[in-house]
């Protein structure tokens, strides 16, 4: 219910004209000088940009006086009384920044822990604003629609600045945790002011909304209009009102369109370079971030897929650029997120609640469509495809043989006609984008009609593919596994891990999120526990201590003596480590015994089973009685060393602890960890000392 005009009269602030010409209006006991505050954001922005300590100290007392709560959301909010519609952008960019920093977010001179619900306090914090209880919801609501409205106007007057991609950097940063506290409520006692939804969810959904149909080519946009009748409604009303006015597709559109030009630029400097990845790894944060929640993804899946940007992605250089590790897992992770079980890019509403048969239901549809289409148009040229079941269609391998045989005209048609890509109704043709990428115009074509019709796996069998025990490529991976203290991985701009919400697309997906963070979580303390071991063992190279090893006695003949050399030798020991040999000639360390075929339908030997044998006649009673307390199905691990690939001193002074170190391997040696459970133990002669019957 709207409430009565006198009433609104009484709650708006008094704005009085003071003698200096600056507008200052009173609200709760502030006063709000509309100039001092411009004054004041200018200056945050330009300590912001700055190097020098006094700034960072100005930014870190901004924090410690309340800056935001006193003075800059108090502007949103008296805009919001006062009816007002065009907030100052640069007030919006400066509370943003300070906001950033609450979290963490700069990375400079930011040493408050905490992120997320943290950054966006502001909007239901009581403490700092007295007349916080009189502030309704509602009025909440529309001050941090404003304070987006200024930010991303801001964003848009700095497009063409020299600092362009720091600023936006900021902003979506901001972004990244506005969505990510969309469940925030007010603190109050007083039942009639519960909400259904969030403070802030109302205007970031809207952002990312129904508006983004009018952003998507018409064709396709009209197919999925005729499939579902409840988006047409939807957009019906929508488009009544806005009436006449030009067309408001948000922030999204801009965004991936800025991201397609970053990623296919080739001429960047060295200092530029830092800048772009870590925008382009923000950008595919927040992509991802808006998939991964229920109240955003249903439009947001649509417009992507209607975009083909995966497929670009997939496509560029960046991809392909093993130096950019973290561009490759984020687009993978992108990749299985916009196809996954709780969507596959549909637009209806209760797209959340497929499960597995409906995903596989709706890949046969489209697979069905092809063929009916190819034996309409093109049955001699497609035959093998019409006439071909379900399961080859849908494989990704298969599918691409067969249309290697098909003209370049053809292969557009069919994408054309299933609303995948249109010439006319995109700002570039096929042809650009594939010069842009690097790649052939029949390439992306293949590309763009493989994704759509290929299968994806279940979460069950990604689940049943994914090792139980991590290797070394994960446990020093920092986009995966970051250090425990987040301050030391300043490089680190994102991370490639699934974020846990207030709410989920499905029971699977909630499944699926906990069980990689909880493996990564394994990861991290498992790796700290290999790094003490191998620093206490001090794997060394073995070197004859009388002769130079690069001019030793017997020249090339003393083959004996140059076996000896080269080989890794451990100058220390390790309680909870041990070096794997035999004291027989005849007997080796490791030796694999026997390697398992994989089973149906998989790629991996269903069994590695290996001998391992350790040597206990140099460890003290204590130590010797520990380890032969190993028994059936308990997991070690092993580790591979090889000193000759020692890079750097292990002794140096460094500000990094070990643990944290991610080049750990290469100054220690590290080439390859694996797990393995322990199926039986046996004494020298061969008998089973593991067996139940002893």
């Amino acid at each position: 219910k709207r409430r009565a005009p006198e009433a609104a009269d009484t709650s708006a602030a008094k704005v009085q004209k003071v003698t200096d010409g600056s507008t200052t209006s009173k609200l709760g006991g502030f006063s709000i000088d509309i100039n001092s505050l411009t004054s004041l954001a200018q200056r945050i922005i330009t300590a912001h940009q700055s190097d020098d300590s006094k700034d960072t100290k100005f930014l870190d007392d901004c924090h410690d006086n309340g800056t935001i709560e006193r003075q800059l959301w108090p502007y949103f909010v008296h805009l919001n009384n006062n009816g007002a519609s065009d907030p100052n952008e640069e007030i919006a960019y400066a509370l943003a920044l300070l906001a950033n920093r609450r979290g963490g977010g700069s990375g400079k001179g930011s040493g408050i822990d905490g992120g997320g619900d943290s950054q966006l306090m502001f909007v239901v914090d009581d403490n700092f604003f007295p007349s916080s209880s009189s502030i309704t919801p509602m009025q909440r609501t529309a001050a941090f629609a404003l304070l987006l409205k200024g930010l991303l106007s801001y964003q848009d007057m700095q497009t063409h600045s020299l600092g362009h991609i720091s600023i936006q950097n900021e902003v979506l940063k901001f972004l990244i945790a506005s969505y990510s506290s969309m469940e925030l409520r007010c603190k109050s006692s007083d039942s009639n002011s519960s909400q259904r939804r969030g403070i802030i969810e109302g205007p970031l959904v809207d952002l990312v909304g129904v508006r983004l149909w009018d952003a998507i080519p018409k064709r396709k946009r009209f197919l999925e209009m005729m499939r579902d009748g409840m988006l047409k409604k939807r957009y019906g009303l929508y488009e009544t009102k806005r009436g006449d006015k030009d067309a408001n597709v948000g922030f999204l559109p801009g965004l991936v369109d800025q991201l397609f030009t970053i990623i296919t630029k080739d001429d960047l400097d060295e200092g530029e370079q830092r800048a772009v990845k870590g925008y382009i790894s923000k950008s595919l944060e927040l992509l991802l971030d808006l998939l991964s929640y229920p109240q955003t993804r249903t439009h947001v899946a649509s417009f992507i897929s209607s975009h083909n940007l995966t497929v670009k992605l997939v496509l560029s250089k960046l991809y392909r650029d093993q130096s950019f590790v973290l561009f490759r897992q984020q687009v993978n992770m992108l990749l299985d997120s916009e196809r996954m079980e709780g969507g596959m890019g549909s637009s209806t509403s209760n797209s959340s609640a497929l499960m597995e048969k409906g995903v596989d239901r709706l890949i046969y549809q489209r697979a069905h469509t092809l063929q009916k289409l190819l034996h309409r148009h093109y049955v001699e040229e497609a035959s093998d495809v019409v006439f071909a079941g379900v399961g080859r269609v849908t494989d990704a391998t298969w599918l691409r043989e067969k249309i290697g045989l098909w003209s370049e005209n053809t292969l557009y048609d069919v994408c054309y006609r299933l609303r995948l890509v249109d010439d006319k109704d995109i700002g570039s043709s096929t042809a650009e984008i594939a010069e842009q990428l690097g790649c052939t115009r029949r390439d992306l074509l293949t590309s763009i009609i493989i994704y759509h019709q290929s299968s994806r796996q279940s979460d069950a069998s990604v689940l049943s593919a994914a090792p139980i025990f991590p290797t070394e490529e994960l446990l020093w991976d920092p986009h995966s596994v970051p250090p425990g203290n987040f301050s030391l991985a300043s490089n680190v701009q994102s991370l490639s891990l699934p974020k846990l919400n207030a709410r989920f697309l499905s029971a699977g997906d909630y499944l699926l999120r906990n069980f990689h963070l909880f493996r990564l979580e394994c990861a991290y303390e498992i790796r700290g526990d290999i790094v003490d071991v191998v620093k206490r063992m001090r794997p060394a190279l073995k070197q004859d201590g009388y002769t130079d090893p690069n001019d030793y006695y017997g020249g090339q003949e003393d083959t004996a003596h140059q076996d000896d050399f080269g080989k890794t030798e451990f100058q220390g020991w390790a309680r909870m480590g041990l070096q794997l040999k035999s004291n027989k000639e005849d007997k080796q360390g490791f030796r694999i015994i026997r390697v398992d075929p994989p089973r149906l339908g998989q790629r991996f030997p269903s069994n590695v089973v290996a001998e391992l044998v350790l040597d206990l006649y140099h460890c003290a009673t204590s130590l010797a009685s520990e380890w032969d307390q190993l028994r059936e199905f308990d997991n070690l691990f092993l580790v591979a060393v090889d000193a000759t690939t020692i890079s750097a001193s292990q002794t140096e002074d460094r500000k990094i602890p070990d643990e944290e170190d991610f080049s750990f391997p290469e100054r220690f040696g590290v080439r390859a960890v694996r797990g393995v459970t322990v199926l039986e133990v046996r004494d020298e002669a061969g008998v089973v000392l593991s067996d139940p019957a002893l």
